[in-house]
């Protein structure tokens, strides 16, 4: 008959710790989890999936858990999977963080690497990190093989279903005994991820917390967010939510919208769209064309310039805050003209426009028109009345520009085209932008502009064929953000839960207003008058402020 063993209270609270990860953490690691992140720590789940916003220490709470699972446990194999290199880096700059503050888990490790990603634990334990290869579509060919008794999938909706079955596959060899783990913020996508997260039958239990559980993500930490985000971003990465699934960068509602608060036009009408206004009643303003003799009105202008690419025609675009309706305008585009000396040209015409419509600031792409930039300049230095020294800026779209990280306050780098399209994206939400329904080009640009792939870092690559009106209207907008954050900031306050069959009416009166005023203001017959028989309406819109199905014109 064995005599029964007998504990210290010593002995019985040690156990007790290594039972816990939540008290392990504390001791071992000098780490206190947050109220969510003990509740994620002490679920035993077999699957478990995370749903949460950035910043709110999900990734953390991983590593944490790797941790005292590989040292409490023998011959046991922990594998991380993440879609990108950068991801698996900061994942184990992380482990190392944690390693380095314990002498007992230093004590405890045999070996580890990043080349490749190990920590092996003298129990026989290891933690094994992994890419999934999402870059070249491998379908996480690299990870087949792999024996594991954890599987953790970090920012799994990144990840694409292929590289989500390969990996998983691991688990079949013994279901009930590895475990599982997906985590992730949402893009949006409803595939594996958001499966898991949604359907009545999924086998994985959710936790699904926003940035706002976070003590540190305050109401500024919000409204910073939200001044350099889309709505879009809102929901999936502070809200963690899905959304509604779109095929586009940008709303096509909106977008729609844009184009039919307000008919005006820039160029001359075809055939078609006269025939499309006569019939259906509708009256146009029309904004030019305008010439070194009869001017537009004085406002606040930026253009944008988008060089040659691909064989198409460079793109002039210029947007004026309308402070009448407190909107941003596209009140110009044009296309230079293909020929022996487009760019040239080109050149000549950003000159004749400057003087003509008096941009504050001129943004030009400077990845392919680093040559056009340093002319323009060149020539405002010649001729310092034109401004054009000052006004022109160049700008690669591969560069980064710096902003505040509105939850850690600190400064970060982020890809340039991604913000100026985000910006875009914002105007259109927050229903500051307007744009011409004439225009077809640059409609059917906007409406097709999509994401075809993320980079080796997860940063997404944008269409890059048919976009050239589209990018040169981001630059005006980029110039109003950072040259004008006052006249920007409009942004920051958007209308919320405003209906549109509300505010019809209200805009209605504004612009009414302002032809009113643009009518007295023309007295010394510089200023061109509306055509015969058209002025400033709204044209035909369905009741609630629904459009009917856009039709080309």
């Amino acid at each position: 008959m064995s005599a029964s063993v007998q504990l210290t209270e010593d002995e019985l609270l040690q156990a007790q710790i290594l039972a816990d990860p939540v008290q392990w953490a504390y001791v071992y690691l000098n780490w206190e989890a947050r109220w969510y992140q003990r509740e994620i720590l002490r679920d035993s789940a077999n699957r478990l999936v995370l749903r949460m916003g950035r910043r709110t220490g999900k990734t953390e709470t991983l590593a944490v858990y790797c941790l005292w699972y590989s040292f409490t446990n023998r011959d046991k194999t922990c594998v991380i999977v993440t879609p990108y290199e950068n991801q698996i880096t900061v994942i184990w700059e992380m482990l190392e963080k944690f390693i380095s503050r314990s002498p007992e888990l230093q004590m405890s490790i045999r070996r580890k690497s990043k080349n490749p990603y190990i920590v092996e634990f003298h129990n026989g334990s290891r933690i094994k990190g992994f890419t999934a290869g999402t870059k070249a579509g491998s379908g996480g060919a690299n990870i087949r093989g792999q024996g594991a008794d954890v599987i953790i999938l970090d920012e799994a909706d990144y990840l694409v279903e292929a590289d989500i079955v390969a990996v998983t596959a691991i688990a079949l060899e013994a279901p009930s005994r590895i475990r599982i783990i997906l985590s992730s913020t949402p893009t949006g996508k409803r595939e594996y991820f958001y499966r898991a997260c949604t359907e009545k039958n999924s086998p994985y239990k959710q936790y699904h917390f926003s940035s706002h559980v976070n003590p540190e993500w305050d109401e500024q930490a919000d409204e910073e967010f939200r001044l350099f985000h889309s709505e879009i971003d809102y929901q999936h990465e502070v809200l963690a939510e899905f959304g509604e699934e779109t095929s586009g960068v940008f709303n096509k509602a909106l977008v729609e919208k844009a184009a039919h608060t307000l008919y005006y036009a820039y160029s001359k009408l075809s055939a078609q769209q006269r025939r499309f206004v006569a019939e259906n009643g509708i009256e146009v303003l029309e904004l030019g064309p305008y010439n070194f003799d009869v001017r537009p009105l004085p406002a606040l202008r930026t253009m944008g310039v988008d060089w040659d690419k691909y064989g198409a025609t460079p793109q002039i675009v210029i947007t004026e805050y309308n402070e009448k309706l407190q909107r941003f305008q596209v009140v110009l585009r044009e296309s230079i003209p293909k020929s022996e000396f487009t760019l040239d040209h080109a050149v000549n015409r950003i000159v004749e426009l400057n003087s003509i419509y008096n941009p504050a600031v001129i943004y030009c792409d400077r990845g392919y028109g680093e040559y056009q930039v340093e002319t323009l300049r060149a020539y405002g230095l010649k001729h310092p009345e034109t401004g054009l020294a000052r006004k022109v800026k160049g700008w690669a779209f591969n560069q980064s520009i710096e902003l505040v990280d509105p939850s850690t306050k600190e400064v970060v780098n982020k890809p340039l085209k991604h913000f100026m399209v985000n910006q875009t994206a914002l105007m259109f939400e927050r229903e500051r932008l307007l744009i011409s329904p004439f225009d077809d080009e640059l409609y059917s640009q906007i409406i097709n502009y999509s994401v075809v792939r993320r980079t080796s870092t997860g940063q997404p690559v944008y269409t890059s064929k048919n976009e050239h009106a589209l990018d040169a209207m981001m630059l005006s907008i980029l110039a109003f953000v950072l040259e004008f954050p006052d006249v920007a900031s409009t942004l920051v306050t958007p209308t919320v839960n405003a209906k549109v069959f509300l505010l019809r009416d209200v805009y209605a009166r504004q612009a009414r207003r302002q032809q009113q005023a643009l009518r007295a203001d023309r007295s010394d017959g510089r200023h061109l008058q509306p055509v015969s028989g058209v002025s400033l309406t709204w044209g035909q819109r369905g009741t609630g402020g629904f459009y009917r199905r856009r039709i080309r014109i």
